[in-house]
């Protein structure tokens, strides 16, 4: 069995050989003091997961992305951004239920990948010591199915 340093340092390595660069940031913080400054009133989503943002259905508007649901059936859903507010429907935009969040301690971003104008879920996931970065495109009421829907390994590097 891998440990810890030695699966970043296969990572680091194999993303290293690539030629194109993905800027990568994890973006995770508090944002109960923001939603209350903002009159955010949603589901915060699980303290210890990622909360994102990003335009996920192509309005120029950033949506506010958490993980919601029970432990089982977890899912990625977007509270959609609307004029000077948000939404009344708090679940508008949603993953499949029990999707892949992948590697806690590895980033969760949200960036548009494929270039259609909505932005993806894309995160590192895998088992053993293949860990790759995958994206989950957004359509237009909803991220696809498919949560692997493009893998972007040779499109990442990691510095």
């Amino acid at each position: 069995m891998m440990n810890l340093r030695s699966h970043k340092i296969s990572l680091k390595a194999a993303l290293l050989t690539t030629t194109a660069l993905v800027s990568i940031s994890s973006v995770i913080f508090p944002v109960s003091a923001f939603a209350q400054s903002q009159n955010l009133n949603t589901d915060l989503g699980y303290q210890n997961r990622p909360r994102l943002w990003g335009d996920v259905n192509q309005d120029g508007k950033q949506d506010f992305c958490r993980f919601v649901g029970s432990r089982k059936e977890e899912f990625l859903s977007c509270h959609l951004a609307q004029g000077n507010g948000f939404s009344s429907n708090k679940y508008g935009f949603n993953s499949i239920k029990g999707i892949d969040r992948g590697y806690d301690n590895l980033p969760q971003w949200m960036q548009d990948v494929n270039r259609d104008g909505r932005d993806d879920f894309c995160r590192f996931v895998g088992n053993g010591g293949e860990i790759k970065p995958v994206c989950n495109l957004a359509r237009k009421s909803g991220f696809d199915t498919n949560q692997y829907t493009l893998d972007i390994s040779s499109r990442v590097r990691i510095p």
